[in-house]
């Protein structure tokens, strides 16, 4: 039977009718017809809300039982298809359990319920993606890679969690895991920003422990390496502290080197700071020296932008008179 059929099957009925042909004749006809159009419907499948309709009209008219399950069941069949392309977890979730319930295609249930797992997965992983635990992410993507989720999708949660990974780090005190996600981090093209918060943090990691548990070599190296990365003063200078316990003399040469640097710069606060320190430990006497004239210097360029400053001006005495040989 084709839709032709069922034109011309139609068109007799309405001659039938008008020309009052026996009722019963004409039920058959309509019975056959709906039969018909049922059946055509339930095997191309592209217009579902015709399909339910026919089906109604099939059952109606008393169409054969078994007919009216087998169209049934290519209609859940039909369904399954459809909302396996979508992304509705319910719809699907629904045309599964009525797929099962009219026992369809087994072949269609089984796609029905991996486009379930992978539909499901991939909402799970877009949800952790927006969010912070790392723990939960990791879980989503391998259960997407289980699922079949696009690769594509599965990639940019692995980039996710990579960056994850890497902030979680930053927030932390271990050395170890904070090298491992940066070099995770490398491989994934991670931007230049986040990289270089990573590798300060591990400066400052590397100091604490350095400062904790570290031999003086390592303690030196870890302090070179701060001041080097721009590590806040405050906590270069606890770790120095250490070092003038456990070695006195690489102590004092970082104070020589700090001291030599500040000079040539501009901040007098800390150029007094480092000299009070020099002079504690009896630093090169010419380093000190050279630190006075620049801390009088300074005192007196501050003078000139504020004439009014006596206490300034007394201290740039101060620092000129000890310049002064006895």
């Amino acid at each position: 039977t084709t839709a032709r059929d069922a034109e011309a099957l139609e068109a007799a009925i309405g001659e039938a009718r008008r020309a009052d042909v026996d009722g019963e004749e004409v039920s058959v006809a309509m019975t056959s017809l709906a039969e018909i159009r049922m059946t055509e419907l339930s095997l191309h499948g592209q217009d579902l809300d015709a399909l339910r309709s026919a089906l109604e009209e099939a059952e109606k008219q008393g169409v054969e039982e078994s007919l009216v399950v087998a169209a049934q069941r290519r209609l859940c069949e039909h369904v399954v298809r459809a909302a396996a392309e979508g992304t509705d977890i319910e719809a699907l979730r629904a045309a599964l359990e009525d797929a099962e319930a009219v026992d369809a295609d087994p072949e269609v249930v089984a796609m029905g319920h991996a486009a379930l797992a992978r539909t499901a997965t991939t909402a799970e992983l877009v949800e952790a993606m927006r969010g912070e635990d790392s723990n939960r992410l990791q879980r989503a993507i391998v259960a997407a890679e289980a699922a079949g989720v696009d690769a594509a999708r599965v990639s940019a949660g692995k980039d996710r969690l990579v960056r994850l990974e890497l902030i979680l780090a930053i927030q932390g005190e271990s050395a170890a895991l904070m090298r491992n996600c940066l070099e995770a981090a490398v491989k994934a093209g991670v931007e230049d920003d986040l990289l270089g918060a990573g590798r300060h943090r591990l400066v400052e990691i590397n100091l604490a422990d350095a400062a904790l548990a570290g031999s003086p070599l390592e303690l030196l190296a870890a302090i070179h390496a701060a001041k080097d990365a721009g590590v806040e003063r405050k906590q270069v200078e606890s770790a120095k502290r250490k070092l003038k316990v456990d070695d006195l003399p690489s102590y004092v040469g970082v104070v020589e080197e700090e001291l030599r640097a500040a000079t040539e710069g501009g901040d007098v606060e800390l150029l007094e700071e480092l000299l009070g320190q020099a002079q504690v430990v009896e630093a090169d006497a010419e380093d000190i020296a050279a630190a006075k004239v620049r801390v009088a210097h300074l005192l007196l360029e501050a003078i000139d932008d504020s004439e009014e400053d006596i206490p300034t001006l007394k201290k740039a005495i101060r620092a000129v008179d000890a310049r002064r040989p006895r």
